[in-house]
């Protein structure tokens, strides 16, 4: 019985990360694609380019990740 919750709990948890994270992927995908390829792969312009979303950008996807059981990423 105490096993069967253990996993039910932690199926739950591994699907709300599953979904926070296809957020995140999404976020980063749509960013990384509006940039030139060479700046696209390189980690500090796309952080920089993460950080100057739109407010309303950052707040909608803080929004969808506490939805998904994450809170904000620093994004």
């Amino acid at each position: 019985m105490h096993a069967a919750l253990f996993f039910a709990l932690a199926l739950l948890l591994l699907l709300a990360t599953s979904q926070a994270c296809e957020v995140c992927e999404k976020v980063i995908d749509d960013v990384r694609a509006s940039m030139s390829k060479p700046d696209s792969r390189d980690k500090p312009k796309i952080e920089s380019a993460l950080v100057s979303l739109p407010v309303d950008g950052r707040a909608s996807h803080d929004s969808a990740l506490a939805g998904a059981g994450h809170g904000s990423q620093g994004l």
